[in-house]
């Protein structure tokens, strides 16, 4: 990518193939860009790449499999599968997976920020909260919190919203309090719109 989309006077657009999954110890991170409304990244599927365009689509089990779709997995513990860091980035279609201990599925610390169309999941050996928003949008996406020792699905922190989300807990983990999504009022607006959240435990916790 340009260091400075702004004056390059583009946007990026990355698209993804289901060729193999994705895996490494530290997969993504997408920083030290300068973008704007009009000069932005988005990671994407390429068409019919997705778990989205997948033939059985409609009857597949709602869950991270590579052979559905491009999958994006962390293998190594601590850190994140994908890291972002900047402003006006786009992901959307992708499968991501965090399967250390801890890690997340991603983590992201900037506004304009949006998740859509996702699937974010952890795996049984992950501790860690599966995806943390510092500002930005997680919308029409599957949030799976498979974590033997789980924390929150989702934490959203400073300005970030999630909308028509499911966030989930499989019946078969542990009772845990906080598995649904944290709300941390530490500056700006949190808001949950639409969302179905369900676990064992609490289902939406907020933190003064």
């Amino acid at each position: 990518l340009p260091a400075n989309l702004v004056t390059d006077g583009n946007s990026q657009v990355g698209e993804c193939y289901n060729d193999s999954e994705f895996t490494g110890t530290g997969v993504l991170t997408i920083s030290g860009e300068t973008t704007d409304a009009t000069h932005t990244i988005t990671l994407k599927c390429a068409s019919g790449q997705s778990f989205r365009d997948n033939a059985n689509a409609q009857t597949n089990a709602l869950k991270y499999d590579a052979s559905n779709g491009v999958a994006v997995r962390k293998t190594t513990s601590y850190g994140q599968t994908i890291l972002i860091s900047i402003a006006y980035v786009t992901l959307s279609g992708l499968q991501v997976k965090a399967d250390g201990s801890p890690s997340m599925a991603v983590q992201a610390s900037s506004a304009n920020l949006t998740v859509t169309n996702c699937i974010l999941m952890s795996s049984p050996a992950a501790t860690g909260k599966v995806a943390i928003l510092s500002g930005g949008t997680l919308t029409n996406s599957l949030v799976i919190n498979d974590g033997t020792n789980a924390s929150y699905g989702v934490d959203l922190q400073s300005s970030a919203y999630a909308y028509n989300c499911t966030i989930v807990r499989p019946s078969d983990r542990a009772i845990s309090t906080s598995v649904g999504i944290k709300a941390t009022f530490g500056g700006g607006v949190q808001i949950v719109k639409n969302c179905a959240v369900r676990s064992e435990g609490t289902r939406l916790n907020s933190s003064h």
